[in-house]
């Protein structure tokens, strides 16, 4: 082999070795990289595409799906009603940022009258009820609401400490004129150790057969950790039958709470 020759060989040789070096490089970090739950791939101890196992969000058949118990409209005033959807999450570290739904309301013929969406999140592990006011309904009787979600909710794994730290007390229900000009009022302490921003309270009163007979809604802007505040319900008309159980139910929105 003449010198030429050699030299051409070397030089070959040199750059096949920095190719496979560099090939080495690229491919080896690729082919040993750890599983993460945003690659794009069922790996680790998943049981979905980047799903169940240690990855926040749930696959589909670690979920139990949310149980709608029922849905109803009642009348505020002539040809004004509010709906409500009492529904049930029985996942005990399951929450659900947000989810579109759908309400709508029937006649006794079961003729559609109207509808309104919505979105909502969803707490773990209780029941929860879901509000929506002021719907005009005409000259219209509502007979029947239904209520649906208008598609699959995305399931977040949150800490099950997290969720014991966090509690509302509900005390001092007072309700009043049931049968004139109804009012409601209550008092909600905060034993959390965080501060609840846009807290939803939904108010529902029961008769003896406990049956739903009046529902409303009121907000909370901030309730602080370790304190207490008074909410207030109200009705322009009296109820048609006795309210013997009151059910008040804080609606915390824990994406909004600053941990």
């Amino acid at each position: 082999m003449n010198w030429a020759n050699k030299r051409q060989f070397i030089i070959f040789g040199i750059v096949a070795v920095v190719v496979l070096v560099l090939a080495l490089f690229y491919i080896v970090p690729r082919a040993t990289r750890a599983p993460t739950c945003f690659d794009n791939k069922q790996n680790g101890n998943e049981t979905g595409v980047d799903s169940g196992g240690d990855c926040p969000r749930f696959s589909p058949e670690e979920i139990n799906e949310i149980g709608i118990l029922w849905s109803r409209a009642f009348e505020t005033t002539p040809n004004i009603f509010n709906v409500v959807a009492f529904i049930e999450n029985r996942n005990p570290d399951g929450i659900v940022f947000e989810v579109p739904y759908v309400f709508k309301i029937f006649d006794k013929d079961n003729v559609f009258i109207a509808d309104r969406e919505g979105t909502t999140f969803i707490e773990p592990n209780k029941r929860s009820a879901i509000f929506e006011g002021n719907i005009d309904v005409g000259n219209r009787v509502p007979f029947r609401a239904t209520f649906s979600f208008l598609e699959s909710p995305q399931w977040i794994r949150v800490d099950r400490q997290i969720l014991e730290d966090i509690l509302i007390v509900v005390q001092d229900e007072t309700l009043i004129n049931t049968f004139t000009s109804p009012k409601l009022s209550a008092t909600l302490t905060n034993n959390s150790l965080y501060n609840i921003p846009k807290l939803e309270v939904v108010a529902i009163i029961f008769d003896a057969d406990d049956n739903a007979i009046a529902v409303s809604k009121t907000f909370v802007d901030v309730l602080k950790k370790k304190k207490s505040q008074k909410v207030f319900f109200t009705w322009p008309q009296p109820f048609e039958d006795t309210a013997v159980r009151i059910e008040l139910i804080p609606r915390i929105n824990i994406f909004e709470i600053d941990f």
